[in-house]
């Protein structure tokens, strides 16, 4: 079990978690401004009550979370490899998430980055053996 991982994954959740927030408070009241809405062009919340926050009608902000708790409970048992190419899968849909979201909405979802650099860090880490 890496502690590194651990605290990536926890970082993960915090991120997701957050993501989740901006949603429901987003939704709920249309003037609402997160940390993560610098303007127009960087708003996390113009991501996350688009169509493209959610695939094939899913969720991702409570699906990221679930994948995150289930990671850590994979990497505390040991399955560090199976953590790895997760998260290399993980980085591959964010990245498409992300890429939707500067296409299409024309706008820069910071969460998005976040997520895609923690599963960046993850799997390259435990990929090259950095820790």
């Amino acid at each position: 079990m890496s502690v590194i991982n651990i605290v990536l994954l926890l970082l993960g959740i915090v991120i997701a978690l957050y993501a989740i927030y901006v949603t429901k408070k987003a939704k709920a009241d249309e003037d609402f401004h997160s940390v993560c809405d610098l303007s127009d062009k960087v708003s996390c919340k113009k991501f996350l009550v688009s169509q493209y926050a959610r695939p094939f009608g899913i969720p991702v902000s409570p699906t990221a979370t679930l994948v995150y708790i289930f990671l850590i409970i994979a990497e505390w048992m040991g399955y560090t490899t199976f953590v790895m190419w997760s998260t290399g899968v993980m980085l591959v849909v964010v990245a498409i998430l992300a890429l939707l979201a500067e296409v299409k909405l024309k706008t820069s979802c910071l969460t998005c980055y976040g997520t895609m650099l923690v599963a960046a860090v993850l799997f390259f880490g435990n990929y090259f053996h950095w820790w």
